[in-house]
């Protein structure tokens, strides 16, 4: 009886092991295929005459193959701030919030919406006894009512940010 149930745990451990090893290669494929995804972003904006945002891809795209390289342990913080900076056009003559600036004026109520959200959630934050959290909600929400005055050039880098300090 003994043996049958150390040869159970045996083979239990041995499939978690290989199981763990298959999933941190899968995490390293997916990191690896994002990069070359970056470096195809890098490319095409690169041909659109947006250095800047190339410049920004091609960084991205190195710090997925470093974070491929030690298994997805990495700090992400400069990541999301790049995103943050990028044109998110293939002309890459107009920043996000300058494309959207008819809009703004229809946007206000969806915008004051947002950051009413953004304070429900720093309140339940607060209420659950994280005040990190609490205190970027509040930010964020401070960040839609401050881009609603902006007239739609507004530079969102805080922004998206705080969205990947959430994401941690």
């Amino acid at each position: 009886m003994k043996n049958t149930i150390l040869i159970s745990a045996i083979a239990l451990l041995s499939v978690g092991a290989s199981h763990a090893e298959k999933s941190n290669a899968d995490i390293q494929n997916d990191f690896l295929k994002t990069a070359k995804k970056y470096d195809q972003k890098a490319e095409l904006a690169a041909i659109a005459g947006n250095n800047n945002d190339a410049a920004i891809y091609k960084k991205l795209a190195d710090m997925k193959r470093d974070a491929a390289k030690v298994g997805g342990n990495y700090d992400w913080t400069e990541y999301h701030k790049l995103q943050g900076q990028l044109n998110h056009g293939n002309d890459g003559a107009k920043k996000h919030g300058e494309k959207h600036a008819k809009k703004v004026k229809k946007q206000s109520y969806s915008v004051e919406g947002a950051a009413q959200k953004y304070d429900q959630l720093a309140a339940q934050s607060i209420a659950s006894g994280n005040a990190e959290h609490a205190a970027i909600y509040k930010r964020m929400a401070e960040i839609k009512r401050e881009a609603s005055k902006s007239g739609g050039s507004y530079d969102w880098s805080e922004y998206h940010e705080l969205e990947g300090k959430l994401k941690k």
